[in-house]
């Protein structure tokens, strides 16, 4: 577990008590971290064609990966 329910806003370890697999559970804490960093690099390398309009999506994407809650 990562973060307490404070700082998600819900409850924790919702899914692993209902066998829900997540990233998480599949891959482990330190995978699914690099995966996630993986995938939204992979998304700002798309917007390249779209300059500077994309900033703000490029600052969404990066933003949901570093993410405390």
């Amino acid at each position: 577990m990562e973060s307490t329910e404070e700082e998600t806003g819900k409850k924790v370890g919702k899914d692993a008590d209902r066998g829900k697999e997540t990233f998480v559970s599949l891959l482990g804490v330190d995978r699914a971290k690099a995966q996630a960093a993986l995938l939204a690099e992979q998304a700002v390398d798309h917007l390249s064609d779209f300059d500077h309009k994309a900033d703000l999506l490029r600052e969404v994407a990066r933003f949901i990966v570093n993410r405390r809650n």
